[in-house]
């Protein structure tokens, strides 16, 4: 494929990974839909995922968010790059 869009923390980490080792050219977008900070406290293995997610998400091309806050916790916690960022609001 062209573009790969990848949903969800553990889906946005083994397609990254996946798409690293196949030496695909594809753009590859992700998207976080939760506050990372709170999903990473709730997990039980937090500081192996919230490691993953800071090796990982750089190699997307482009990131989708859902709110100003993900994109701040995005850019402040994992140091992403804002120009790699997008924000696209839920609907209400």
């Amino acid at each position: 494929p062209d573009t790969v869009v990848s949903f969800a923390d553990y889906p946005n980490i083994i397609t990254i990974i996946a798409r690293s080792l196949t030496w695909q050219k594809n753009r590859l977008i992700i998207s976080v839909r939760n506050y990372p900070n709170k999903i990473l406290a709730e997990e039980r293995l937090r500081l192996l995922k919230k490691w993953l997610m800071k090796i990982t998400y750089h190699k997307a091309q482009k990131i989708l968010s859902v709110s100003e806050r993900i994109k701040d916790s995005l850019e402040s916690d994992f140091k992403i790059p804002s120009q790699k960022i997008n924000t696209i609001y839920n609907f209400l």
